[in-house]
């Protein structure tokens, strides 16, 4: 069967100016005939692809530089860790962030340039009241546990079992 499909008017070509909540999907390494890149995969909510391309090995050594610069900003705002420190995609893949795109045009075309990615927090646990108790009595104590004496019970102890 021959592939016979009119393509549809589409009511943009980038997204909207705005944020957008995201998570990174997928990063790989590719190369074209102008170099070598690392391909971002982002999923935004409801369930729109984006993907950016970074030429972190191309043959023009000026893009390259903004490149590197670009995805180390990338992987800071990810990862939270700081310059000179290793990171692997395991450190970034399944991270949620606010996406931030602001739309600019240059030489009469529009692109999507993204401003910033504020990664988002994980929901903190309700701890029960033991958990609070030993939370704050390590940050009373330091880094250091202090044992509690364990209250007495009823329950006689059980001696005919080895050790």
């Amino acid at each position: 069967m021959a592939l016979n499909f009119e393509i549809p008017e589409t009511d943009r070509e980038n997204l909207n100016d705005g944020e957008y909540l995201a998570v990174l999907k997928e990063i790989v390494e590719e190369m074209d005939k102008w170099g070598s890149y690392v391909k971002i995969t982002e999923q935004l909510d409801g369930g729109y692809l984006r993907y950016e391309r970074f030429y972190t090995g191309s043959f023009d050594e000026a893009k390259k530089q903004r490149a590197i610069k670009g995805f180390g900003i990338f992987c800071k705002q990810l990862s939270g860790f700081k310059t000179g420190q290793i990171i692997t995609d395991n450190d970034l893949l399944g991270k949620k962030y606010i996406l931030t795109i602001k739309n600019t045009e240059y030489n009469g075309k529009m692109y999507e340039n993204v401003v910033k990615r504020t990664l988002v927090e994980a929901p903190a646990l309700e701890a029960n009241p033991q958990q609070q108790q030993a939370v704050s009595q390590t940050v009373q104590y330091g880094a250091i546990g202090i044992p509690q004496t364990p209250a007495p019970s009823n329950q006689p102890l059980n001696d005919e079992v080895p050790f």
